[in-house]
């Protein structure tokens, strides 16, 4: 096919040198890892392989890369000049990365982790007690972790609870691989815990009332 390795380049200007326009980046979804996706076991990041396999087709004037992130392989197709191409896939495999450490709910320290930690640490403390009676350990995210959680909310709200971002607790029960699923009593007992209204955002150090508006980050 005519390939060659592009060498590896730090994250840098997605534009071409000398005017030529930017490359087109295509994202296409891949097969994912056997690994089970319910599992919560925490992971570091530095589980995850952090180089981006970049490979340039001259005939057809097309670069392919491929990394792991969000527990599957992402693949990238982009198409322009090669050197414009290749830093282009590095940055977006360094976005990436960014991205799955901030969000992962398997990786240990992340901000959606840390979310999680919390929550289970204010459920064993608030054992006994009726369910929100407790206001919950306030954890510092990132920007872009309070951003999507915040646009997650909107959905939570119009959709009157269907979609609800804290269905983490009853989710794990059912293992379709193994064909098993939850009794009734296990999926009420884990279903006490969700309740999308519970989860708050906000900016600085003022804990908005359990009515008021979701007004920052």
């Amino acid at each position: 096919m005519g390939t060659e390795p592009i060498p590896r380049s730090g994250p840098g200007r997605t534009e071409s040198r000398g005017g030529s326009v930017r490359p087109a980046l295509v994202a296409t979804p891949a097969e994912p890892p056997s690994r089970p996706v319910a599992s919560m076991q925490p992971r570091s990041a530095e589980a995850s392989p952090l180089q981006t396999s970049v490979v340039r087709d001259k005939r057809r004037g097309v670069t392919t890369a491929a990394l792991c992130a969000f527990d599957t392989l992402v693949r990238l197709t982009l198409v322009g000049a090669a050197e414009p191409c290749a830093e282009a896939a590095q940055a977006a495999g360094s976005m990436c990365r960014t991205y799955e450490r901030l969000f992962s709910r398997t990786i240990a320290g992340s901000d959606v982790s840390r979310l999680q930690q919390a929550a289970r640490e204010t459920t064993a403390s608030a054992a006994g007690s009726r369910r929100g009676a407790s206001a919950g350990t306030p954890v510092r995210i990132a920007p872009e972790t309070a951003a999507l959680i915040r646009c997650a909310l909107t959905y939570c709200a119009r959709s009157q609870g269907a979609f609800d971002i804290t269905i983490g607790s009853v989710t794990p029960l059912w293992d379709f691989k193994r064909q098993a699923a939850p009794t009734c009593k296990e999926a009420a007992r884990a279903a006490q815990h969700v309740d999308w209204r519970c989860v708050k955002v906000w900016r600085g150090k003022d804990r908005p009332s359990a009515d008021s508006e979701q007004d920052g980050t």
